[in-house]
């Protein structure tokens, strides 16, 4: 379990984070939904947009043993943080589960399982192919009529010079390729 922060070198801005499990990977996450613009925290998102990958550097703060540990870290590490006014990327003071966590491993009341049910009846029931629709998305098969409805769409949608431009592209490929460069392209297909 880990203590990490994450420094905007041109603003000295932090955002601080824990994980339980490898480093590299909770910096790969981050990346990954920073570069797809998806990022849950806002303001890291904005400042990660607006300075670019290159401004921020991921720094591993501590390795701990205990989960309560490393609540209690990230919370006085970001507590003592604020008290020194540097602006920081969090928005909730740390150790604490995210809104979505907020009911794992609690017990629901009665009252509110029995407001669940009803709310789940009161919906439109299914139709057979309203279900089997939702079967075949979840098995990844659609019917071939599907796919051929898809792909006359597809093709309904196409510029009228479609194979001409795609031509064009090609020779202009192959027109910047040295003979070399051919050959070789000749040879992997």
């Amino acid at each position: 379990m880990h203590l990490y922060a994450w420094k905007n070198r041109l603003t000295s801005a932090i955002y601080v984070g824990q994980t339980r499990g490898k480093p590299l990977a909770r910096k790969l996450r981050h990346l990954n939904l920073l570069r797809r613009r998806v990022h849950s925290n806002k303001h890291f998102q904005q400042a990660f947009d607006a300075c670019g990958e290159e401004a921020f550097d991921f720094i591993i703060l501590r390795e701990l043993s205990s989960q309560e540990a490393l609540d209690m870290s990230e919370y006085q590490l970001i507590e003592h943080l604020r008290s020194k006014g540097i602006p920081l990327y969090n928005m909730l003071p740390g150790g604490q589960p995210r809104p979505s966590q907020r009911w794992v491993g609690k017990k629901l009341t009665q009252d509110h399982r029995d407001k669940l049910s009803n709310a789940a009846l009161a919906r439109a029931p299914r139709t057979e192919q309203h279900k089997q629709a939702l079967r075949d998305a979840k098995r990844g098969t659609l019917t071939k009529e599907h796919h051929n409805k898809m792909n006359a769409a597809a093709i309904a949608n196409r510029p009228l010079d479609y194979a001409s431009t795609q031509s064009d592209k090609v020779r202009t490929y192959w027109a910047s390729l040295t003979p070399e460069q051919r050959k070789l392209r000749n040879k992997k297909g």
